[in-house]
């Protein structure tokens, strides 16, 4: 029954994994794009850490819509400038509707914080960019892909799929335990594993 409910999970994930696209994304396809293994830490929901590699194509400059008292600032952003991003809430978007399952739902990052090298702490109420949705991470134990969102089943009952009680709509400040909360990004000083 165990091995069914995560064969499905898997099912619902590389089913429903398709990337979305925003002001900034769009804006961001007009530049170049680059491949780059950073080093990194990674802290999960569950709160496990992982230290490795970052594998990621992405643009040279990321546009950053962010708030300052009341006020929205865009800031164009290299990730060499970027110490960590955190993630702190996730918003409910229906995928679908199976009348004998339920509702499915993709909860994507919608709040989220970027502090850079000169310690600006970047707070935005938006999508994470498609880049960072789902990417490649290796260590010495091998190779993994990592998520910044989750998928889950709103059953007929009103039990969600993953156990993570909560409602239908509204950000979440919580998130399903495989699903990456932090990444701290290392400096080339420093050793990863």
């Amino acid at each position: 029954m165990l091995f069914r409910n995560f064969v499905l999970l898997l099912f619902i994930f590389f089913t429903f994994g398709l990337p979305l696209y925003t002001k900034e994304t769009s804006e961001q396809s007009k530049s170049k794009f680059k491949s780059l293994k950073i080093p990194v830490e990674i802290n999960l929901c569950d709160n496990r850490v992982l230290k490795g590699k970052l594998e990621l194509s992405i643009p040279e400059k990321i546009i950053i819509t962010h708030e300052v008292n009341g006020l929205e600032f865009t800031k164009e952003i290299k990730i060499e400038d970027i110490n960590t991003i955190i993630l702190n809430g996730w918003s409910p978007e229906l995928i679908e509707i199976k009348k004998d399952k339920g509702k499915i739902y993709r909860f994507n990052v919608t709040n989220y914080t970027i502090t850079t090298e000169d310690a600006l702490e970047l707070k935005v109420k938006n999508k994470l960019p498609d880049f960072l949705e789902k990417f490649v991470f290796s260590n010495k134990y091998g190779i993994v892909i990592l998520y910044t969102y989750w998928i889950d089943l709103l059953r007929k009952d009103n039990t969600w799929y993953t156990g993570l009680n909560g409602p239908e709509n509204g950000e979440r400040t919580f998130c399903y335990k495989d699903v990456v909360k932090k990444i701290i990004f290392l400096k080339k000083d420093k050793k990863d594993s």
